[in-house]
């Protein structure tokens, strides 16, 4: 099952701060790592499936526009600290440079 990228926005915006680590034991697709890197976070994923991670990695180095939390920014207008806790400048449009630049780690 693969959750959607709004969910894990969601989840990673609520329970962490740029810089922070985020981990997922059960990476599959990897879309907790690509909400994780456009945010500032830190990510660390174990997925058993090689497929998969080399699957997640061609994800990380080449953000698809379905992949960009920036378009899901303006449900979040009212957030107290937005810019704190997004991770950065909210004006600048995150991309695959960007995400290659956050520290994340995939084991298989």
């Amino acid at each position: 099952q693969q959750s959607p990228i709004a969910l894990l926005l969601r989840i990673v915006l609520s329970s962490s701060l740029p810089g922070d680590s985020v981990l997922d034991p059960f990476a599959g697709t990897g879309t907790t790592l690509c909400v994780a890197s456009q945010l500032g976070r830190c990510s660390v994923g174990i997925e058993k499936s090689g497929r998969n991670v080399s699957y997640i990695r061609g994800r990380l180095a080449d953000l698809r526009d379905a992949d960009d939390v920036g378009r899901l920014m303006e449900e979040y207008r009212h957030t107290a600290d937005l810019e704190l806790i997004w991770g950065g400048d909210l004006s600048k449009e995150i991309d695959s440079e960007t995400v290659a630049t956050n520290q994340i780690s995939l084991s298989v």
